[in-house]
């Protein structure tokens, strides 16, 4: 990229020469209106690439500043006694997350939340779930997945994923599952 923009400044150096110095040299068997015509093609195709050079600045300004205010909708959880789990929302981000679609394993329908507004105003969306540990480990680790849908200041969908695993602590009895978060992932907008 450099190598080109530097050749374009000497052809624009040479442009303009040849514009200034022309009918005083005139040692190329070409007309003036010929090599009007040359000129006139060449500074078109530079003016083309800048635009283009231009363009593509813009698109990445824009990505940048979209990715900027993005929301990332930490997900945590908790037992809260056998049968009631908490699980915990935090948008990180520095955008608000829209129109929260929760799936759970092992419930069809989601849970919904309207907005969790940025990091700059500390809120944690708890939901209360009525889940069997023991029927949630039956699932394939792939099943396992909560998955949290929302959309961005600009309409943009974005998924944040996390997985369930057992939870296994000394003080736990054999008989007790325990179910935790073991790790979360994003699925940001293209």
């Amino acid at each position: 990229s450099r190598i080109i923009e530097f050749l374009i400044y000497i052809i624009l150096f040479v442009v303009l020469l040849i514009t200034i110095f022309w009918h005083k040299i005139n040692i190329l068997p070409v007309s003036g209106d010929v090599m009007q015509l040359i000129l006139t093609v060449v500074l078109i195709g530079i003016t083309a690439y800048y635009a283009l050079q231009t363009k593509q600045t813009v698109q990445e300004m824009k990505r940048s500043t979209k990715f900027e205010f993005l929301p990332i909708i930490e997900i945590s959880g908790r037992h809260i006694s056998y049968n009631i789990y908490s699980l915990g929302l935090e948008n990180i981000g520095r955008g608000p997350a829209q129109d929260i679609k929760i799936y759970f394993p092992t419930h069809v329908n989601p849970y919904i939340v309207k907005t969790i507004s940025t990091k700059y105003v500390p809120n944690v969306e708890y939901i209360k779930l009525n889940i069997q540990p023991s029927t949630i480990l039956k699932l394939s680790e792939e099943e396992r997945r909560i998955r949290v849908e929302y959309f961005n200041a600009f309409g943009e969908k974005i998924i944040s994923w996390a997985s369930i695993f057992p939870e296994v602590t000394i003080k736990n009895s054999p008989g007790t599952d325990q179910l935790k978060i073991a790790s979360w992932w994003l699925e940001l907008p293209k």
